[in-house]
C-alpha cells in the first residue's frame, strides 16, 4: 500500500530534481552569455573611441595645416 504511494512521489521528487538541475544549467549559461555580451559591448565602446580620438586628431591637423 505504502509503495503505491512512496513510488509515485520519487518519481515527482527525482523530476523536480531534474528540473531544478536544467533550470540552474540554463541560468548559468544565460549568466555566461550575458557576461559576453557585456564584454564585448566593452570592446565594440573602446574601439569607437579609439577611432574618435583617431579622427579628431586627423582633423585637427587637417585645420592647422589649412591655417598655415
Amino acid at each position: 500500500m505504502l509503495d503505491k504511494i512512496i513510488k509515485p512521489a520519487e518519481k515527482i521528487k527525482n523530476d523536480t530534481q531534474q528540473t531544478l538541475s536544467k533550470i540552474k544549467k540554463r541560468q548559468n549559461d544565460v549568466k555566461l552569455e550575458i557576461e559576453n555580451i557585456q564584454q564585448e559591448s566593452k570592446n565594440k565602446i573602446k574601439l569607437i573611441e579609439d577611432n574618435f580620438h583617431i579622427i579628431s586628431k586627423h582633423n585637427l591637423l587637417l585645420i592647422n595645416h589649412l591655417h598655415l
